[in-house]
């Protein structure tokens, strides 16, 4: 896949954070793990990642089922991202779900 490999046959993995960057094809997310220390992630996102947002359903049906993953989280959100490792070792993101929206 042009997207940095094949899914690789892994168990899925979370990982939980505030988004730093986001952009067509990715997403940075930051956050703690345990004993101070912190952490960077970058996951690949596409057509089959599946966000989980208040009000995600009712954009995407506005636009006839098609939302920019861009319109849906913003810099500053808080998310959960359900993850694999692909054969290239990149992240791919099967779901991100925005459980606190940033203020903007």
């Amino acid at each position: 896949e042009a997207d940095g490999g094949s899914i690789a046959d892994t168990a899925s993995m979370t990982s939980s954070g505030t988004v730093k960057t986001i952009a067509a094809g990715w997403l940075t997310i930051v956050g703690s793990s345990g004993g101070g220390a912190s952490f960077t992630q970058s996951f690949v996102v596409d057509g089959k990642t599946k966000v989980i947002a208040k009000g995600a359903s009712t954009a995407a049906a506005a636009t006839g089922g098609k939302t920019a993953f861009t319109d849906l989280i913003a810099n500053g959100d808080r998310v959960s991202v359900s993850y694999r490792t692909t054969s290239q070792g990149t992240l791919h993101a099967s779901d991100v779900r925005v459980t606190v929206k940033a203020m903007h």
